[in-house]
């Protein structure tokens, strides 16, 4: 393994707080970059108090690679912020795309498989520019002009995030749904046909740091689906409750949109034993590292 230096843009947040705990724990040396200041014990990182976009170079050039999680992340973020999300999410990162370019450093950053997002159901495995708010748009945007341009980045499309992180966000369907259970007895699942494509924290950590073990001198500009698994949202929430042992209260669709994701390229670098596990343990995972004790 190299002992590389790296920086994490976004690592007061979810996925960037989990990325940085587990670089520090393999003894890379880390630094992280956000516009908060953390809010839970982030030991053994330089952290950067700044905006990603008042980056220098010569701040820059002493990383051999550079994640990118600081984006307009979520739906309602973008649409109450339009024009911060495309500021975000298209032309700031662009900025900084271009300025590790020059200085040869790759980025890994994140899109997102909503971009494969249908609202009646028609599923597709090819994103097109039929985007249905800033959020996809923005993140659709990006993904084309870097291509263009042929950047040394890889974009991840990921599904929706679950699993344990120093700053979790409780809100994504699997966490908030065993919070639920675990907390309130009850899971109420609306939009239970749709379907979702979740990416286990804990199967985006290993494909992350395997991409520094192995990938990391390939110059490429691509981006790739990661989903660890894919179904209906009802399916989710059933064997869910069925996990906690608790009732399900199915609530009123309100006209959410469905998206998978193939999990083909999350699954070439786990074994296929530690990558295909059912529901159950996921939970019984997601549980631990809460620290949530058998009531």
């Amino acid at each position: 393994m190299l002992m590389l230096n790296i920086l994490v843009i976004g690592s007061s947040g979810y996925i960037g707080s989990r990325l940085c705990h587990e670089l520090v724990n393999l003894n890379y040396t880390v630094s992280g970059c956000d516009i908060s200041k953390p809010d839970f014990n982030q030991e053994n990182i330089t952290f950067i108090h700044k905006n990603y976009k008042d980056l220098s170079l010569s701040e820059l050039e002493k990383y051999q690679c550079v994640f990118w999680f600081a984006g307009h992340s979520t739906v309602s973020k973008s649409i109450d912020d339009p024009f911060g999300s495309f500021t975000n999410n298209v032309s700031d990162l662009l900025d900084l795309s271009k300025k590790l370019d020059d200085l040869k450093i790759k980025m890994i950053y994140a899109s997102s498989a909503s971009l494969y997002s249908s609202s009646n159901n028609a599923f597709s495995l090819i994103a097109n520019e039929e985007r249905s708010n800033p959020y996809d748009s923005s993140k659709l945007s990006f993904d084309m002009v870097v291509n263009t341009l042929k950047y040394n980045v890889f974009g991840l499309r990921m599904g929706t995030v679950a699993g344990w992180a120093p700053k979790i966000r409780m809100e994504t369907i699997f966490n908030s749904l065993n919070y639920n259970a675990y907390h309130n007895s009850l899971i109420n699942i609306t939009n239970a046909s749709n379907f979702r494509a979740i990416l286990y924290i804990d199967d985006l950590m290993h494909f992350l740091i395997n991409e520094l073990d192995i990938n990391l001198s390939q110059e490429t500009t691509s981006q790739i689906p990661l989903s660890s698994w894919s179904g209906s949202i009802g399916t989710l929430g059933c064997e869910i409750a069925n996990f906690w042992g608790v009732p399900i209260h199915f609530g009123k669709d309100d006209g959410t949109y469905s998206f998978v994701a193939t999990d083909k390229y999350l699954k070439s670098n786990i074994e296929q034993s530690l990558f295909y596990k059912p529901i159950s343990e996921r939970c019984n995972q997601f549980a631990s590292m809460m620290n949530w004790k058998e009531k």
